[in-house]
């Protein structure tokens, strides 16, 4: 037969060793957080840069469809990550550094 007791011990060992890789899986993901706000601010730099000396122009003024391709993907990397980080079950693994970045 099965006691209370021994489900107490089980479920307690379960829960803590739960907690605990979910504790080292946060503290992992935040440890690069510097580089990734680094990086992602140079990005946006160089995007801002580039549309105001209109460096993504041809010679005919018509946009380049591979800045056009460049802006989507930023724009879906920035909404995906700000819709991640707000997320009531997966945000706290995910750093709250895209507030800072318009899409």
């Amino acid at each position: 037969m099965f006691h209370v007791k021994y489900l107490w011990e089980t479920l307690s060992t379960v829960c803590i060793a739960v907690s605990t890789v979910m504790l080292v899986f946060i503290v992992i993901l935040n440890c690069g957080t510097n580089g990734i706000v680094s990086s992602n601010r140079e990005k946006h730099k160089a995007l801002i840069y580039k549309t105001q000396t209109e460096a993504c122009r041809d010679e005919f003024g018509i946009v380049n469809k591979d800045y056009i391709d460049e802006i989507q993907e930023w724009n879906q990397y920035i909404a995906k990550n700000k819709t991640m980080q707000r997320d009531f079950w997966f945000g706290v693994f995910v750093p709250n550094i895209f507030d800072e970045f318009q899409i």
